[in-house]
């Protein structure tokens, strides 16, 4: 049971002018979010449904739960961890959206309040508040080209 009084999830949009089998391209990529605000291949390995993304010196592996290409995309992953067999999992959820203006993509990641320790859920939420403005743009960024 949690300690944590944290908001459970996390929700944030963004709209991009690119097509949509190009969004999906990245957004179904497991991992593409773990970067310094730049959107690069990462190396990695894949074993069954789960990608280990190997990046300075830690893995992050990356489950893929769910796929409805181009629709949507959902993901679990350490929140930030790497491969501690122990550490909270989180759950991202992607959706794409053709609009007049381009592909809206919402992410949602979820299952902060799951968390048994409530510092390290309110600290690894912030983190990822901050984390998914920075990650959206750099796909922005990317994608617009």
């Amino acid at each position: 049971m949690s300690t944590s009084t944290v908001q459970d999830s996390i929700r944030r949009q963004i709209t991009i002018d690119a097509p949509v089998d190009l969004v999906w391209r990245l957004v179904s990529t497991p991992g593409w979010w773990i970067n310094d605000g730049e959107v690069f291949e990462h190396d990695t390995t894949v074993e069954g449904d789960t990608t280990t993304l190997h990046w300075k010196g830690a893995d992050y592996p990356i489950r893929t739960l769910a796929t409805d290409e181009p629709r949507s995309v959902a993901f679990q992953w350490g929140s930030g961890r790497s491969d501690e067999t122990d550490a909270p999992r989180t759950r991202i959820d992607f959706t794409l959206e053709q609009t007049g203006d381009g592909v809206l993509v919402t992410v949602v990641e979820s299952g902060f309040a799951a968390y048994a320790d409530a510092a390290e859920a309110t600290r690894t939420y912030g983190e990822n508040v901050a984390g998914w403005e920075q990650e959206l743009a750099a796909a922005k960024t990317a994608l617009e080209r």
